[in-house]
């Protein structure tokens, strides 16, 4: 007896994009205008002859939406579907990107719409069954370091989150309006705490307070380097407002950045604790 084989085929990489807005974790998702029309979906499409998955994922997000990232890594899972009119299974391996909360989105004619959504209103929209498995594979994988570590974490926003079941991390949702949730980190910043953060006016209100901060690139942020971080940042600010068309990111989040956050992390753990003390 002769079995028939179905194919797996991995041509094509599948994008989340998230941003930070007040701290609040947000999806991006689009409207196809190409059948199947109307459903919405993450960043998607093929990988091009001598390309490889990252910077197709890359080149798709540009394509797609014209946002920049501020950071993109690997997943490491896969999106996975039967395509029936080919009889063969599709495994798309997913890679997570950061965007700017500041960025506009530029829609090309592969979508006619999109939206910035909390977990929860991402989740019902979605129309597959593999695309809500990968958006929940996303949601846990922003626990990962809480867990390893076994330390306490905070997620601070304004709504949008459903409360983690992890018992070392504690959903605290705050009243909506501007920089609610960083006055919120700020105020109760202090000695042996670590704080994980892109946002450079927060950060410098926590190196203040005693704690231990640092970026999602593994630098450690000091009173030593505070001043330096924050002059840069508004030069850059006044940069891109002086100049719209200047863009900056698009750096894969490579295998030697994740080391150097986590050697990052553990060394602001061992400062907090015994500062802590």
């Amino acid at each position: 007896m002769v079995k028939g084989n179905i194919s797996i085929v991995c041509s094509a990489v599948s994008v989340v994009l998230l941003r930070w807005l007040q701290r609040l974790a947000q999806i991006l998702l689009l409207r196809r205008t190409r059948p199947p029309a109307g459903i919405w979906c993450q960043v998607a499409g093929g990988i091009e002859a001598n390309e490889t998955a990252w910077q197709a994922a890359l080149r798709e997000v540009t394509e797609e939406t014209g946002v920049r990232l501020a950071e993109l890594w690997s997943g490491d899972f896969c999106e996975q579907f039967y395509e029936a009119n080919k009889d063969r299974i599709m495994m798309l391996p997913v890679f997570i990107g950061v965007v700017p909360p500041d960025a506009e989105v530029v829609l090309n004619a592969e979508h006619d719409g999109y939206k910035w959504l909390g977990y929860e209103e991402a989740d019902r929209l979605l129309a597959f069954p593999g695309q809500r498995k990968m958006l929940a594979a996303v949601k846990v994988e922003a626990e990962r370091v809480a867990t390893r570590h076994k330390i306490p974490m905070y997620v601070v926003s304004n709504g949008g989150l459903r409360p983690s079941q992890n018992p070392l991390v504690q959903t605290i949702i705050v009243s909506d309006g501007p920089d609610v949730a960083d006055m919120w980190i700020a105020e109760r910043a202090k000695a042996g705490d670590v704080v994980v953060t892109g946002d450079i006016p927060l950060a410098a209100k926590c190196v203040e307070a005693g704690a231990q901060v640092l970026k999602h690139n593994g630098e450690m942020l000091t009173q030593a380097n505070i001043g330096n971080v924050l002059a840069t940042r508004d030069l850059m600010t006044d940069l891109r407002a002086a100049d719209p068309f200047r863009q900056g990111g698009g750096k894969g989040f490579t295998k030697a950045d994740r080391s150097r956050f986590l050697d990052g992390l553990e060394r602001a753990l061992r400062l907090a604790i015994k500062a802590g003390a």
